[in-house]
């Protein structure tokens, strides 16, 4: 019975260790997986335009800029969902500077969104964002110390930005192809910029409510309490979490591709020639100038044919009496 017991004990942890390296290897296996994936969905993202003509500096740069501008903003989104669950702390200043970045971005998405029957009506709530945000970045940079009053402050600027661009959703949303110059396609395409604004407007706001939450709980509507605390880290999952990690991961790798392929177009097709011409060695002796050959290979003075018969002098000897 012992012996059949240990032998039960053996297959159990044998049992155990192949199951682990089991998981293990699918983990791996799907992140390597989603690596591999989205360096695919990169190159296919650009590989369209190159196969027909190279793309050039001015197209690859601006590329980049665009996917800089997208990793900042993901990058962003990610700190906060950790910051909401409680994972990590969240800098006052930094969530200051994050949330108007994400107000700004949103804002830059809706400069897209143009239509000529209601441009009238779209460019009255694009001043006012614009507008808005000049007073907001004002008060940014002339705030050396981030106190409650000024948190509150930035807390009016970026509700009424998530006004306007709630405001250029529902416009959106109302079109139709008879009702406007677009076709169905183009106000999708509206429809899907607007929706990543309104989303990073949000952001934004919940954003400020963490930084006035760490200057002055007693103001923050006790975000800070027990309670509160546990219903905000039931807000973020770790799902959401994993997910926002992943799309941080694809807009880092899509920015090394740009900056690789903006280096490989700027790099010059043939590189200088570092090959110099080897002049002949210059004659030091006093013969005539016109005996060197410009060639590469070295000709000797000619030969003095006159005077046959005679022994010919070395220049420069004295003849012998």
């Amino acid at each position: 019975m012992k012996g059949s017991a240990k032998e039960l004990i053996v297959l159990v942890i044998l049992a155990v260790l192949v199951l682990s390296l089991v998981i293990v290897g699918v983990y791996f296996y799907f992140i390597e997986s989603d690596r591999n994936n989205s360096a695919d969905a990169i190159m296919s993202k650009y590989s369209s335009n190159t196969k027909k003509d190279a793309r050039n500096p001015e197209q690859i740069s601006a590329d980049l800029e665009r996917a800089k501008a997208d990793l900042a903003v993901e990058t962003i989104a990610l700190r906060y969902y950790r910051a909401e669950a409680g994972m990590t702390d969240y800098p006052v200043d930094t969530a200051v500077a994050d949330s108007y970045t994400l107000a700004d971005n949103a804002a830059n998405k809706t400069n897209a969104v143009k239509d000529n029957k209601l441009d009238e009506e779209i460019n009255i709530k694009k001043a006012k964002i614009k507008q808005v945000l000049e007073q907001w970045k004002k008060l940014i940079d002339s705030s050396t110390k981030k106190d409650i009053n000024t948190i509150k402050k930035e807390q009016e600027y970026a509700k009424i930005v998530k006004s306007n661009i709630e405001e250029l959703k529902i416009i959106v949303n109302s079109l139709t192809p008879e009702s406007s110059d677009l076709s169905q396609s183009q106000i999708e395409n509206y429809q899907t910029i607007v929706d990543d604004a309104v989303k990073e407007i949000n952001n934004s706001v919940s954003i400020l409510e963490i930084a006035q939450s760490e200057i002055s709980p007693d103001n923050s509507n006790n975000q800070n309490s027990p309670d509160n605390q546990n219903q905000n880290q039931n807000t973020i999952t770790p799902e959401q979490i994993q997910e926002q990690q992943n799309i941080t991961n694809r807009a880092q790798a899509e920015v090394i591709y740009l900056e690789n392929e903006l280096n490989q177009a700027l790099a010059p097709t043939s590189p200088p020639s570092t090959n110099i011409p080897v002049n002949p060695p210059v004659n030091t002796s006093n013969t005539d100038s016109g005996s060197q050959n410009n060639s590469s290979t070295y000709t000797p003075p000619p030969v003095n044919t006159n005077n046959s018969g005679k022994p010919q002098l070395i220049e420069g000897m004295n003849p012998i009496n």
